[in-house]
């Protein structure tokens, strides 16, 4: 027997009521990936919907004046910031990969983290975490210098990381004494092995399918792979693409069909 109120739950176990302290679920954004001239997701749309903004950090896209507008944007609609750094890859978006020591990794994070944070000090606002992008995040996922380049990073700005569970970012962020905050998607697809599946580029997406899939990952704590398969899923932050066409429909759809877990804004 299960009731909900506000953020507590009460479990009714062999004939015991017990009570248990449930965090709300976030709702985060990778955003802020205009370059110069050239526009990329609807950013003003998106951020009264968020809780977190996860804001490019000029390595993938953006610059300094759009880095700068992301963060003054997020201030005003109450939102908190995160560092979305990446591969040195402007012109693929992040999304190839490359061989990097550990050293030259950590050393490309805290250059582009230390450039957001810049941007939050000028307005006020203080650096919330640091979520890899791209294949960066892949990597960090499966290859332990580049999981242990990301926390060599954190360690210097001293705040959580956002990753997967099942993976090196839960394996290794953690032993590294690191706050860990395991992220779900509502617009990628989940492979048999757990891995997610990051296209080059995003296609549009049933909104109302990724509200019903985040809901169950709360709920029960599986996500449907492409194979049919049932993987475990621990949500508490939900991620949304800026780049998926229909991400302003999603993130709304997320938001109603997650209402009674969701952060307040």
């Amino acid at each position: 027997m299960l009731f909900s109120v506000s953020s507590v739950v009460l479990t009714l176990r062999k004939n015991q009521l017990e009570l248990v302290m449930a965090l709300p679920v976030t709702l985060n954004c990778d955003m802020g990936e205009a370059f110069g001239l050239y526009p990329m997701g609807d950013d003003e749309g998106l951020m009264p919907l968020i809780n977190v903004a996860n804001v490019a950090c000029g390595f993938h896209a953006s610059d300094y004046n759009h880095m700068r507008s992301t963060v003054r944007l997020a201030r005003q609609h109450g939102v908190r910031v995160g560092a979305h750094p990446s591969l040195p890859d402007l012109q693929g978006f992040g999304r190839r990969e490359m061989t990097m020591s550990r050293d030259e990794m950590a050393n490309c994070v805290i250059y582009q983290v230390g450039a957001l944070k810049g941007f939050l000090d000028a307005d006020g606002m203080a650096l919330n975490h640091i979520k890899p992008h791209g294949s960066l995040y892949g990597m960090a996922a499966r290859l332990e210098h580049i999981a242990h380049a990301i926390c060599d990073a954190a360690d210097i700005f001293e705040v959580p990381i956002m990753g997967m569970i099942g993976t090196l970012h839960e394996k290794i962020y953690t032993e590294r004494g690191q706050q860990f905050i395991s992220e779900f998607y509502a617009d990628l697809d989940y492979a048999d092995d757990g891995s997610l599946i990051i296209t080059r580029e995003h296609g549009e997406k049933d909104a109302t399918q990724a509200g019903e899939r985040c809901l169950r990952a709360i709920d029960d704590g599986k996500v449907s792979t492409v194979g049919g398969q049932d993987i475990p899923a621990k949500v508490e932050t939900i991620c949304v693409h800026s780049d998926t066409p229909n991400a302003v429909e999603i993130a709304s759809s997320v938001r109603d069909a997650v209402s009674k877990f969701i952060e307040s804004k």
